[in-house]
């Protein structure tokens, strides 16, 4: 039977926009980035986004609003996660105790080099910014932060997680507990002894009892907290303390989907490249034991297979399928 030709290039055009939109659409400029303790003045985000080029601006938080600029890392097109970007040494130096900034995403105006008055924040189709506010401690003693990964869904065949980095100032606990349907904090799920000092890819096991009751093929969230030990050397809730910046405890949210053979699909690539060298404040991690936290130096920063463009070989596989009824019609 001969197909309507409008039908069958109208099918064609969406088909094709579906690879050139969707990523696009699905995944504007944005970032993540949770409570920490730093040392040195370096803030980590969890997870970014820029569809351009541009930079991340670490600001002044007055009263709720974007202040000034303190501190700015230069930010490649694509994904990114365990990102560093550095508060200027002076601004740091009069750091005592909490405050909490605003980290905010700039575009560039095409010299790679951040100037404030022509790099401007970057606003959504709602007019707010694409940045967050994050509350930052001060400590001598070490950093204290938690990066569980960021915007992709962990595949898990086993009872167990892999957290992407740990710094810790004291020895301590990662625990996961499962977030509930209404979004609070639920049940313990797993715990890992750590000492003090960075991890990187630390795996935590899941009990028994709560891997078994995950259904396959569904996602489920958790929230890996860090807590830090009494000293006795074992885990008890009602004895080991979280620990906190200001009111927020330092911890991290993350999605799990429970699957028969993890290693079945491949993940979307994510830019972590090793550890690069910036000007300023260094940032702050042992490159034996973690994954390469990125810094904004422009050092050839490897890009990432978009979430959303796995699908595009399917999609144009279905493209090239139609093409061949069109010719045939």
């Amino acid at each position: 039977m001969r197909r309507p030709l409008p039908l069958l290039v109208g099918v064609l055009v969406v088909a094709a926009a579906v690879v050139v939109v969707t990523p696009a659409a699905a995944h504007g400029n944005h970032l993540s980035v949770d409570a920490q303790v730093s040392s040195d003045g370096t803030i980590v985000v969890e997870s970014m986004f820029m569809t351009n080029p541009g930079h991340l601006v670490v600001h002044q938080n007055q009263g709720g609003e974007i202040g000034p600029p303190l501190g700015n890392a230069h930010v490649q097109q694509g994904f990114h996660t365990d990102f560093a970007v550095d508060i200027g040494d002076q601004y740091w130096a009069d750091q005592n105790g909490t405050r909490s900034y605003w980290l905010v995403l700039h575009r560039d105006d095409g010299d790679g080099e951040f100037e404030p008055g022509t790099d401007t924040p970057i606003q959504g189709i709602a007019g707010n910014y694409a940045g967050q506010q994050v509350t930052v401690g001060k400590s001598t003693d070490g950093a204290v932060r938690v990066v569980t990964g960021g915007f992709t869904t962990q595949r898990v065949d086993a009872g167990a997680v892999t957290v992407h980095r740990v710094d810790l100032d004291r020895p301590g606990y990662v625990v996961l507990r499962n977030v509930t349907d209404d979004g609070s904090t639920g049940e313990i799920v797993g715990t890992k002894a750590l000492d003090a000092g960075s991890h990187g890819n630390v795996s935590v096991p899941l009990s028994e009892s709560f891997f078994g009751s995950l259904s396959v093929n569904k996602s489920t969230e958790l929230e890996a907290v860090l807590y830090a030990g009494d000293g006795d050397g074992s885990f008890a809730a009602d004895s080991d303390d979280p620990i906190t910046v200001g009111d927020e405890t330092v911890s991290s949210r993350f999605d799990i989907r429970k699957v028969e053979n993890a290693q079945a699909t491949t993940q979307p690539l994510i830019n972590t490249p090793e550890p690069t060298t910036t000007t300023g404040a260094a940032t702050g991690t042992d490159s034996a034991t973690v994954p390469g936290t990125q810094s904004g130096s422009e050092s050839g920063d490897q890009q990432s297979a978009v979430p959303g463009f796995t699908g595009a070989t399917g999609v144009l596989a279905l493209v090239a399928g139609l093409a061949l009824l069109l010719r045939r019609a």
